[in-house]
């Protein structure tokens, strides 16, 4: 399951989910400057604003994403690892 979301076809959706908590949690309006002025004179500032724009966001969300996707694997684990040990236990009580 870990591998499923660390391919590249869901690389994109991942950091647009981190830029959306991002987002939540710093205060005020976080939003991604649009789409226009990338062609061929003025593209390499057009993705300097956009990236610049993506800075704070992706920076706080990257690490909470990570944290809840480690607590969700860990309580996961540790469901699938300790229900079968609890009602072997109580078989042999």
């Amino acid at each position: 399951a870990v591998t499923l979301y660390t391919n590249p076809l869901t690389t994109l959706p991942l950091y647009a989910l981190a830029f959306q908590v991002g987002a939540w949690v710093l205060p005020g309006e976080q939003r991604l400057p649009a789409w226009e002025g990338f062609s061929a004179s003025g593209g390499v500032e057009a993705m300097a604003t956009w990236v610049h724009a993506l800075g704070a966001p992706l920076a706080v969300g990257l690490p909470l994403l990570a944290l809840g996707f480690a607590v969700a694997g860990y309580a996961t684990v540790q469901a699938l690892w300790l229900v079968p040990v609890w009602h072997r236990a109580q078989r042999m009580r």
